[in-house]
């Protein structure tokens, strides 16, 4: 069983995964694409944006790159969770969340027990239920 974080792919088991799901190792950010949790996109309105760069330090998952002339650019995505932190902090309102692009792994497997909610780190998912609630992504109800 490998501890290193390159090696947690989707086709290892939960038998094989390290306990707790504990990665012992730093520096994994450049490996492990969070933007695919995403369930809000921020977006900026450049029109707006001063350049101030209060939203680049808040950012919990450094997605928002400051070039080397000290202006930011746009969104790294495969970083991204939505978390929305950078849109609460933006003066001059350029940021906002767009809910449109919402992103499940597996709709039809989905049984919308809100676990994912619950356990996000940057509180960026929101589960809603729908008529399906309770059942199982077959029609038959949830174990």
């Amino acid at each position: 069983m490998s501890h290193l974080a390159k090696d947690m792919t989707p086709d290892v088991t939960w038998k094989d995964i390290t306990p707790g799901c504990n990665i012992y190792e730093g520096g994994t950010s450049a490996t492990v694409e969070t933007g695919d949790w995403r369930t809000m996109k921020p977006i900026i309105d450049w029109d707006k944006c001063k350049q101030c760069l209060l939203c680049a330090p808040v950012c919990p998952d450094m997605s928002i790159p400051v070039n080397g002339e000290g202006k930011r650019e746009d969104f790294d995505y495969f970083f991204c969770k939505g978390c929305g932190i950078c849109v609460a902090f933006c003066p001059k309102k350029a940021l906002s969340l767009d809910d449109a692009g919402k992103a499940c792994h597996n709709p039809e497997l989905c049984v919308e027990c809100g676990m994912c909610e619950q356990y996000c780190p940057d509180l960026a998912v929101t589960v809603e239920k729908t008529a399906k609630a309770g059942k199982a992504g077959n029609g038959k109800e949830a174990a």
